[in-house]
């Protein structure tokens, strides 16, 4: 594939999309989003704790 004036870019281009569909892949079929609702529940349990005690 061939893309005048692209040159390194076009690489760079390529190592993005192939990161990004990696990412994509891992949050659709993984249980990555409940971990990261967990994280989240966690967060703010422990951020209205600091908060009632300040």
């Amino acid at each position: 594939m061939r893309i005048p004036g692209l040159g390194c870019l076009k690489g760079c281009l390529l190592v993005l999309v192939v990161l990004a569909v990696g990412c994509l892949a891992l949050w659709n079929f993984t249980p990555l989003p409940h971990y990261w609702d967990n994280v989240v529940g966690w967060y703010d349990s422990a951020r209205n704790w600091v908060t009632s005690h300040t």
